[in-house]
């Protein structure tokens, strides 16, 4: 049984479209890289810039989720890494994929 069955973690259709185009475009995160601190788990991770990112789908627009991302991202700060998220409304669209891509490239390019 693999690390991500073990952990159950839920990957959305968006998550997997961003990780293609970041590998098109030769970004290789690691995808659902478990972080001790809060049962963190963000969705990609750029190891050399300490960068979590996360796809925020229609779940993360709830009040309750809000005030906890917001207490994880402090966390993650506060620990020294850098956090992006990118939220997104029923399917990407390819406008949304381009720009949350264009957007995590550049993080990337900043952090080198």
């Amino acid at each position: 049984m693999s690390f991500r069955e073990r952990m159950k973690v839920a990957v959305s259709n968006a998550e997997v479209e961003v990780l293609q185009e970041l590998s098109r475009r030769g970004l290789y995160p690691e995808s659902q890289k478990y972080i001790c601190l809060h049962k963190c788990i963000p969705d990609f991770y750029f190891d050399s810039q300490q960068l979590c990112i996360f796809i925020d789908g229609p779940p993360h627009a709830k009040p309750r989720r809000i005030d906890r991302d917001d207490g994880i991202d402090e966390l993650l700060r506060k620990r020294g890494f850098k956090v992006a998220r990118f939220g997104y409304k029923g399917k990407l669209s390819q406008e949304r994929l381009k720009a949350i891509v264009d957007e995590i490239e550049k993080l990337c390019k900043e952090g080198i």
